[in-house]
C-alpha cells in the first residue's frame, strides 16, 4: 500500500495544495512554500488526534477546518478499502480536522459521495506506527532509542511482530523477552556493519548498553561506540561526524530490514551532511523505497540529480496564497532524458517556479533582483527565479527550456546584444514549440554592464583597485559595450599599474555592488529593464 497523491486544505503554511506522490518523492521549492507542511500534514493525517494549536491552521484560522486527504494505491483487500475502490483500485480517504476536536474520517467514492469510517475502524486504517517523521533537527536519543517515535524502535517492533507471526514463540513472558532479545541483536549487528563500512574502521564496535526490558515499560539502552582509540563513548558525546553516520547506518539497516507499509518522511534529510554522505544517504533511501515510501524536502542538488526526473516535485506559491506542485509530464521523460550539458537542479533549484528568467550569467543572478527592486517588483513574493545559462549556447539555452517545460514552468530568456545573429532564439520563442517560454528579450545597449551608471563604475573600480589607481572617465570607454568594451577597461586599467583585473572577475564585483547601490541611491535603472521584469511579473502573477 502506498500513497499516491495528498491533497491539503488551511494547514499551516498550506491554504491549499494537490501533490502527488510517488514511492521516493523529492519535494523542492523556495523557503516558506509549505514543503515541510506536507510532512506535518501526513503526521497529522496519521496521528488522528485533536489539532488544539492554533499554528496547525492557516493563517491561525481556527475557524475553518483543516483537510486532509490522500489516495492509495494497493489498498488491503479489507473493509473499508473494499467497498471504496475506484476502478482504478485506489482509495481516497479524508480526514477533516476542526479546531480542538476529534477528526473526521470518510472514504470518498468516484462520483463524490462520502461514507463516514468509525473511530474504531479509522485507527486501524492508518496505524500511526507505520508513518516516521524525520524533522531538520534531528534527536539522536529519538531516533536511536524504543520508543513508539523513534526509527528504531518501530523497525525491531516490526521485526519482533515478524517473529511472533511466524509462531516461533508463545505468548508467555518469558518466550516475549526471547523475542525481543533475538530481535535486537541483528539490528546492533547490522548497524555495526554499516558502520565499520562508513568510517573505514574495522575497529569500530556499537554496545548496546544498560539493556533493560520490561514487558511494561518496554526496551530501553544507551548506544555506545567504540573504536581502537576512543572506548565506551555514548553516542550523543561523538562528533557530528560519527553521528552523521550512525543515522546514515540506521537508514541502511531499515532499507535492508525491508518492513513494508512504511512511510518514511524526511526533512533535509541531507542536512550537516559532506557531499560523498549525502550520494550514500540518497542510495540508501531509494533501496528504502523499493519495499516502503519515502518522501523528503531538500535544497540539494545530489537528491534533485540522482533521482529519477519523476520523483521531484516543484512547490511554488501563487498569488491567493495557494500552493501548486509541478511534476514531470510522463510523455517527456525520454526527451528530457536526453537533454545533455545541464543537471536539473540548474533549472529547478534556483528559485519560486512561478517565473524563471533565464540569463547568461551569474552577474544577472546577482543583479536582476536589485533591479526588480528598483521597479518595486519583489521576486521572492513572486516567485520569480534567476536561471544563469552560463554563456548565450543556443542548445543549453533550449535545454533549459525543455526542461522547465516539461514540470509546467514558465520561464522567459533575456540576453546580450548579439547573441541571436541567426534569430534563433526567437524563433524558439515564434514556433510555440515549447508553451511554458513566455518572452525573449535581447538587450539592445549590449550587456547587463552596459546598463550600469558610468559613476558607479567609475566607483566600484576604485574599491576594487583600493585606490591604486586613479580611474578617468575615459577610462570606462562609453562608445563600447559588452565584452569588449570589458577588457579595453580592464586593460587600461593594466596599463595604470594595476595587475590581475580579468573581464570576467570584474562583471562579478560590479554586479556585486552597483545594483545594490542603485536601489540604495533611489537610481531608476533603464525603462527597457523595467520592460523585462514586468513581463516576468505578468507571468509570475498567472495563477495557473
Amino acid at each position: 500500500m502506498r500513497l499516491s497523491r495528498i491533497r491539503i486544505e488551511n494547514f499551516r503554511a498550506l491554504k491549499s495544495i494537490d501533490c502527488p506522490l510517488e514511492k521516493m518523492t523529492v519535494i523542492i521549492g523556495e523557503n516558506d512554500v509549505g514543503k515541510t507542511s506536507v510532512l506535518y500534514a501526513l503526521q497529522a493525517f496519521y496521528s488522528n488526534k485533536k489539532l488544539t494549536s492554533k499554528n496547525d491552521f492557516f493563517s491561525s484560522q481556527t475557524d475553518r477546518t483543516i483537510v486532509i486527504e490522500i489516495d492509495v494505491q494497493d489498498p488491503p483487500n479489507r473493509e473499508p478499502y473494499s467497498a471504496a475502490k475506484w476502478e482504478d483500485g485506489t482509495v481516497r480517504v479524508r480526514r477533516t480536522f476542526a479546531f480542538d476536536t476529534d477528526p473526521l474520517t470518510e472514504t470518498i467514492s468516484r462520483d463524490g459521495a462520502t461514507s463516514q469510517v468509525s473511530k474504531t475502524v479509522a485507527k486501524g486504517m492508518f496505524p500511526e506506527e507505520n508513518f516516521h517523521f524525520v524533522p531538520v533537527r534531528r534527536s539522536l536519543n529519538e531516533q536511536f532509542s524504543m520508543n513508539k517515535t523513534a526509527l528504531l524502535g518501530k523497525t525491531v517492533r516490526a521485526l519482533m511482530k515478524q517473529k511472533l507471526a511466524a509462531g516461533e514463540y508463545s505468548q508467555t513472558e518469558s518466550t516475549l523477552r526471547n523475542a525481543l532479545l533475538e530481535a535486537i541483536q541483528p539490528v546492533r549487528e547490522g548497524l555495526e556493519i554499516f558502520l565499520k563500512d562508513q568510517l573505514g574502521d574495522e575497529s569500530v564496535a556499537i554496545e548496546f548498553a544498560n539493556l533493560q526490558i520490561d514487558l511494561v515499560e518496554g526496551v530501553s539502552f544507551d548506544i555506545e561506540v567504540d573504536d581502537a582509540r576512543m572506548p565506551d563513548i555514548p553516542l550523543p558525546q561523538r562528533g557530528a561526524g560519527t553521528q552523521n553516520a550512525m543515522i546514515l547506518a540506521l537508514y541502511r539497516f531499515v532499507a535492508k530490514a525491508q518492513v513494508s507499509d512504511f512511510i518514511l518522511a524526511l526533512e533535509e534529510p541531507e542536512n550537516s551532511f559532506h557531499p560523498r554522505g549525502q550520494r550514500e544517504l540518497l542510495s540508501a533511501l531509494q533501496r528504502l523505497s523499493s519495499t516502503s515510501q519515502v518522501i523528503c524536502t531538500t535544497h540539494s542538488p545530489v537528491f534533485i540529480d540522482r533521482v529519477d526526473f519523476r520523483s521531484n516535485v516543484i512547490l511554488r506559491r501563487q498569488q491567493d496564497g495557494s500552493t501548486v506542485s509541478n511534476t514531470l509530464d510522463p510523455a517527456k521523460l525520454e526527451d528530457v532524458r536526453r537533454i545533455l550539458g545541464i543537471r536539473p537542479s540548474d533549472a529547478l533549484l534556483q528559485g519560486g517556479g512561478n517565473c524563471g528568467i533565464i540569463a547568461e550569467g551569474p552577474s544577472e543572478q546577482t543583479a536582476f533582483p536589485w533591479f526588480m527592486k528598483c521597479f518595486g517588483i519583489d521576486d521572492r513574493k513572486l516567485g520569480i527565479s534567476i536561471l544563469p545559462l552560463g554563456g548565450n549556447d543556443f542548445a543549453k539555452a533550449e535545454a533549459y527550456v525543455r526542461l522547465l517545460d516539461s514540470y509546467k514552468l514558465p520561464c522567459g530568456l533575456v540576453l546580450d546584444a548579439g547573441s541571436d545573429p541567426k534569430g534563433d532564439f526567437a524563433k524558439l520563442h515564434a514556433t510555440g514549440s515549447h508553451p511554458m517560454l513566455k518572452f525573449v528579450h535581447i538587450l539592445t545597449r549590449g550587456s547587463l554592464e552596459d546598463y550600469y551608471p558610468l559613476a558607479l563604475v567609475k566607483e566600484a573600480l576604485g574599491n576594487i583597485t583600493g585606490g591604486a589607481v586613479q580611474i578617468a572617465d575615459d577610462d570606462l570607454f562609453p562608445n563600447l559595450n559588452g565584452k569588449v568594451r570589458l577588457k579595453a577597461i580592464c586593460k587600461r586599467v593594466y596599463d595604470k599599474g594595476y595587475r590581475g583585473l580579468g573581464d570576467d572577475y570584474l562583471k562579478i564585483q560590479l554586479s556585486a555592488c552597483i545594483p545594490e547601490w542603485m536601489y540604495d541611491r533611489s537610481i531608476q535603472p533603464d525603462d527597457e529593464l523595467r520592460t523585462v521584469f514586468e513581463s516576468a511579473k505578468d507571468v509570475a502573477t498567472q495563477v495557473n
